[in-house]
C-alpha cells in the first residue's frame, strides 16, 4: 500500500486536529497549515497528493489560495477539496471558478472528510483519480 500525504489548511485547530486524526487513522501522511501563506510554502516543499482547503482562512482565503495554485505552475499538481460552512450551492460555484475537484460542506462527519479522501488520493499503488466533480 503506497503512502498518501494530504494538506489540511484550516484555521480551526480543533476541526484541523480531529481531521488530521482521522486520516492518520486511515493511513495517510498528514501536514497541517492553519492559514494559506503557510500552505503555500508546505505544497511547493512537501508536494502533497491531495489539500484540503478551508474557504475562510485569514489573509489569504481558501478561495483565492485555491486560484494560486491553478495559475503558478509549480504548484498545479495536487488536486483540491474546499471545505466551508457557507451554503452548499454557493460552495459548489466557488469550486467550480477555481479547479477544486470536489466540496466538502461543514460540519461534516470524518467518515465522509475519509470518504472524499479515499476517491481522490486513493491508497494503493496506482492512483487513479476520477475526473468527474462530485458535491
Amino acid at each position: 500500500m503506497k503512502s498518501r500525504q494530504v494538506l489540511i489548511v484550516e484555521d480551526s485547530r480543533n476541526l484541523a486536529f480531529l481531521a488530521a486524526e482521522a486520516l492518520k487513522v486511515a493511513g495517510y501522511r498528514v501536514l497541517v497549515a492553519y492559514d494559506g501563506l503557510t500552505a503555500v510554502g508546505l505544497i511547493r516543499r512537501e508536494r502533497p497528493d491531495l489539500v484540503l482547503l478551508d474557504v475562510g482562512l485569514p489573509g489569504m482565503d481558501g478561495v483565492l489560495l485555491s486560484g494560486l495554485l491553478r495559475e503558478w505552475p509549480a504548484l498545479q499538481e495536487p488536486p483540491v477539496i474546499l471545505m466551508s460552512a457557507c451554503p452548499r450551492d454557493e460552495l459548489q460555484q466557488k469550486a467550480e471558478e477555481v479547479g477544486a475537484v470536489d466540496v466538502l460542506p461543514k460540519p461534516f462527519p470524518l467518515s465522509r472528510l475519509v470518504e472524499k479522501v479515499r476517491r481522490w488520493a486513493p491508497l494503493d499503488e496506482e492512483p487513479q483519480r476520477s475526473t468527474q466533480k462530485v458535491g
